[in-house]
């Protein structure tokens, strides 16, 4: 069994390795252990070395199928852990692969319900209304009439992507070298990222609760609808929704005959989405206008719920001070505000990081912020994260990528739409929030268990240390200093240091013998202490002796 599975892996790790060839990529396996499965004549096509490198390597993931397909479409949304042109391309992939036969449809939909398919539904469409790489939607009639859609995954699918997803981890592993002189610096952290959303996403009951929570915050607006999903009929591998009717958000013509206005529809949708961030913190995270179906009454519908970011309250006031210290001006504050929101709160170069960001703020001076595009600061703030190393939780930037797409099909639908003028009431509002007695009553109970936490954990944490240091688990790293003037001044406050150290501790040491009630076992003589006496001339001499030693060796 393991040597049939080492053989498919091989075959595959040869399959990948041609691809790569074909678009010029042999560099990623020719200087790794990999270059012994590279073929003598290689197979690279000259057609394709006019696209640029990174149009060749989303040409490769095309190629290389549904698994690096959807992990490009994942990773397009971390511009912290690679290069922005690469982004760039990688946001152009499309999951869209040739469907499956209905009679394969209709058995997994069986297999699912562990029922006759007409025992479920009336009817369902065999031409499938959208087809990916994951799932294949098809319109149904359940027994009672309504309309769904249903969701169904591919065959195997998860078999297949598991496998993929065990080779390309081994894969990473052997060409980690090259992969981080390329500029990704943390290539396994890349692919543990890309695992966990897969995963995620192949079990349909995460959609499924994603709809239930968005219905339950939207329970009583009467503008904005999400379908109704049936619990009962659904799995992890088949997903049964209410059908909604309506035309892309855009499709300003359609719109225009139902006597409906793009601008208006524009600007409420925005709302809709700015509430679901700032107000909310949790937000449909893919919304290009397949997902946005608008009635002919103008109610906004939202579909698609495998995507969904949210925001804790500390990421939604310190994205909003992010903003706000951008208008101002201050790339300290906002330098600050980057790493509130960094996953590890350490900047290693806060100064170049003030610098970066100061530059960004001269850009957008002249202009005003009001007059630019999201889109414009969202790729310089990206370029800055990535740059300093800066990681940020996914979803900082599923709200700024959620926020550039919203902002173009607002522009496409109301030239004039500005992003900014919407945003500034929800920043003003949490910026209140923040500073409202209430939040501050709060963040001062908690600032006060972190103290007591603090102390409490203390000695355990200082025992730990010294168990650490006693097995000799912890390295400290000593530079050499070669300044003179450097050392003799450092020396000088050293010497102050233990100079200040035996003088505070005589007095010390004095004041308690001078009041302890055993003051009666010192001989005394005329009334004095002698004892005590003699201690404090010893400790003039031993003063004299340090300053004559230190002053000798000057």
């Amino acid at each position: 069994m393991f040597i049939t599975q080492r053989l498919r892996q091989v075959n595959r790790f040869r399959q990948w390795i041609q691809i790569l060839l074909k678009y010029g990529l042999e560099d990623v396996v020719a200087t790794t252990s990999l270059r012994r499965l590279v073929p003598e004549r290689r197979s690279s096509s000259e057609s394709f070395l006019h696209f640029s490198r990174y149009e060749r390597i989303r040409m490769a993931i095309e190629e290389l199928g549904p698994t690096f397909v959807k992990g490009g479409q994942v990773l397009s949304n971390r511009p912290d852990l690679l290069p922005s042109d690469l982004i760039n391309e990688l946001k152009k992939l499309q999951d869209s692969v040739p469907p499956v036969s209905f009679e394969t449809i209709k058995q997994i939909i069986e297999t699912e319900t562990g029922k006759n398919i007409q025992h479920t539904f009336l009817k369902i469409d065999e031409k499938p209304l959208g087809s990916a790489s994951i799932g294949q939607v098809h319109k149904a009639f359940l027994r009672s009439g309504e309309a769904v859609v249903i969701k169904v995954q591919r065959p195997n699918v998860a078999r297949m992507i598991e496998g993929d997803l065990s080779i390309v981890r081994e894969f990473v592993q052997l060409t980690e070298q090259f992969f981080k002189g390329q500029g990704i610096l943390n290539p396994l952290e890349v692919v543990t990222i890309f695992e966990k959303n897969i995963k995620k996403e192949l079990d349909y009951r995460n959609e499924l609760a994603n709809m239930e929570q968005f219905r339950r915050i939207y329970a009583n607006e009467h503008q904005f609808y999400v379908p109704k999903p049936y619990k009962k009929y659904s799995t992890d591998k088949i997903l049964v929704i209410e059908y909604v009717e309506g035309c892309k958000i855009n499709d300003k013509e359609q719109l225009r005959f139902w006597g409906l206005s793009p601008q208006k529809l524009a600007e409420r949708g925005l709302n809709i989405y700015l509430g679901q961030i700032f107000k909310h913190g949790y937000f449909h995270a893919d919304p290009h206008p397949g997902n946005i179906l608008v009635d002919k009454n103008g109610k906004i519908n939202l579909i698609d719920f495998g995507m969904v970011g949210s925001l804790t309250q500390r990421d939604k006031f310190a994205f909003a001070d992010l903003f706000a210290s951008m208008s101002q001006g201050d790339a300290r504050t906002m330098a600050l505000n980057l790493q509130k929101l960094a996953v590890e709160s350490e900047v290693e170069n806060m100064r170049s990081l003030e610098s970066s960001l100061n530059e960004l703020i001269d850009v957008l001076e002249p202009l005003a912020l009001e007059s630019t595009n999201i889109a414009e600061v969202t790729n310089s703030l990206q370029r800055i994260v990535y740059e300093h190393r800066i990681s940020l939780p996914p979803s900082i930037f599923l709200v700024l990528r959620a926020l550039v797409v919203i902002e173009g099909i607002g522009k496409e639908m109301h030239p004039t739409l500005n992003v900014f003028k919407f945003i500034q009431p929800y920043g003003l509002s949490l910026l209140k929030q923040k500073y409202s007695l209430e939040e501050l009553s709060k963040e001062s109970l908690n600032l006060t268990r972190d103290f007591y936490t603090l102390f409490q954990n203390s000695p355990f944490e200082i025992n730990s240390i010294i168990q650490k240091l006693r097995k000799g688990k912890i390295v400290v790293q000593v530079q050499e200093i070669k300044d003179e003037k450097y050392l003799q001044t450092l020396n000088h406050v050293i010497n102050l240091g233990v100079l200040g150290l035996l003088c505070s501790s005589a007095v010390v040491g004095f004041a308690i013998l001078a009041v302890s009630g055993q003051s009666g076992r010192f001989l005394m003589v005329f009334g004095y202490n002698v004892n005590l006496a003699f201690l404090f001339i010893c400790f003039i001499l031993t003063l004299l002796l340090f300053i004559f030693v230190k002053m000798r060796k000057k």
